[in-house]
């Protein structure tokens, strides 16, 4: 697949939006999301570890660059 790249931080950078969204809703804290990312979902890297490792900012960017190309459910 050529664009493997692209189909795998497209839909990883929709996972952590959601994540945002859920520790920002108080649904869970973010360790508690990770947790479960890492024991229900199998994640190796969940949302936040993730997102601590490539750093917020560089998060953001990719967050904010999907949402200009591809719609709202990539803001967090």
């Amino acid at each position: 697949m050529e664009n493997r790249e692209l189909v795998l931080n497209r839909i990883f950078a929709a996972v952590v939006a959601e994540a945002e969204r859920a520790a920002a809703e108080g649904v869970a804290s973010p360790q508690e999301i990770d947790d479960a990312m890492r024991m229900g979902a199998l994640f190796k890297k969940p949302p936040f570890a993730y997102t601590a490792e490539v750093g917020a900012e560089a998060m953001r960017a990719r967050l904010d660059d999907f949402a200009a190309k591809y719609g709202d459910r990539f803001k967090a």
